[in-house]
């Protein structure tokens, strides 16, 4: 093997190796709205099919709605999903990002869960990075303040 492969080589590991995971901490968001949960459980799935998300599963009288995964372009402000050498993977656009929220309802309280997932597809390497993200809550609160603003009305 020669010098510059081995150099090249050293750098592609060395690199990988510098994957710092997301260090934001997971946190439960959860609102208190006043309403039933059926009539929370009905503003939720009205406000995630207005926006654009697939409904795999609603069982209203228990207050549940689950939606498919749904690629999105995550930015920093609404992801932790890790660094390397210091620098956030969501500002690089060979990273792809998706998501899938739950939203579980009871009388005047509303959460929201949002998993998230990210693949990182490094130019040089043809093995991709998958990682996982923390939440920083954005998504959440702006999904809790759209159901208050239908069930208010």
């Amino acid at each position: 093997m020669n010098r510059f492969a081995l150099l090249w080589v050293i750098a592609l590991t060395g690199c990988a190796a510098t994957y710092a995971p997301p260090v934001t901490p997971q946190r439960e968001f959860a609102q208190a709205i006043e309403g039933s949960k059926s009539d929370l459980a009905r503003a939720a799935k009205q406000v995630l099919i207005s926006e654009g998300y697939r409904i795999a599963g609603a069982d209203e009288s228990a207050g549940k709605i689950t939606t498919a995964k749904r690629n999105i372009r995550l930015t920093p402000e609404q992801a932790d999903c890790g660094t390397t050498m210091g620098i956030n993977y969501l500002w690089d656009d060979r990273t792809t990002s998706a998501i899938s929220i739950g939203i579980f309802t009871e009388d005047n309280k509303v959460a929201v869960k949002v998993k998230m997932t990210a693949t990182y597809m490094p130019d040089y390497n043809p093995q991709s990075i998958a990682m996982m993200c923390v939440s920083t809550g954005s998504i959440e609160k702006r999904l809790m303040g759209k159901i208050a603003a239908i069930v208010q009305q």
